[in-house]
């Protein structure tokens, strides 16, 4: 291999260990405590609901937070949506896994996020009750970085498979400036198909031992 060819991998190299290492402590303060990946995820009710006056390329939208929320878990996938499936608020879906069985459900099922969903597959028929762990364990975040946070902006695109994440912040319902609903967070845990995903605008976000806000 030729040193040009070897100046330029180090160049790259380099690039990756500032966008990894450096740049999200710079934007980030250490973690009280680590990630817990056993606990189940908490919501409250928010009555009445907070509703936040936001605007997305010029267009007037209303946020309404619904519970709150904090969930723990194993990223599966993260994945931004740039060109096709984008959407005025959530461009970030994060795939997570948690529980006491989370090893186990690794080993039995496969999982891809595509077209803003996240599928899992295996090779034999599961049984009923695999079916309802894996469902009741898994979830596919889209993630509304709170108004204004440019470091959790930047943060939640920082999410790659493999990390432990703590996610804190709001299920939300999103709706038009004539108050017509887009789209509205899952709020159970054991649902599937079209609008079982949790959308989240994210208050906080701990990756690994960094904390975002």
């Amino acid at each position: 291999m030729s040193r040009w060819w070897l100046a330029l991998l180090g160049v790259g190299a380099l690039g990756v260990g500032v966008w990894r290492v450096v740049l999200p402590r710079a934007w980030s303060s250490p973690a009280r405590e680590p990630v817990s990946l056993e606990l189940e995820p908490v919501q409250e009710p928010i009555e009445p609901p907070e509703r936040v006056a936001v605007t997305r390329g010029g267009r007037a939208f209303v946020i309404e937070k619904l519970y709150r929320y904090e969930h723990s878990g194993e990223v599966l996938s993260a994945t931004a949506y740039d060109v096709a499936w984008t959407n005025e608020f959530f461009d970030v879906d994060v795939g997570t896994i948690w529980g006491p069985t989370r090893e186990a459900l690794k080993q039995r099922f496969t999982f891809q996020q595509m077209g803003r969903f996240l599928f899992w597959r295996t090779d034999s028929m599961p049984t009923e009750e695999e079916r309802l762990d894996v469902t009741r364990h898994i979830a596919n975040n889209h993630l509304i970085p709170a108004e204004g946070s440019t470091h959790l902006a930047r943060a939640v695109r920082f999410i790659r498979e493999g990390d432990v994440v703590r996610i804190k912040g709001s299920l939300v319902r999103i709706l038009d400036e004539g108050g017509g609903v887009l789209a509205t967070s899952s709020v159970v845990r054991d649902d599937t198909g079209a609008g079982a995903c949790e959308i989240v605008w994210v208050d906080e976000l701990q990756i690994g031992s960094r904390v975002f806000r």
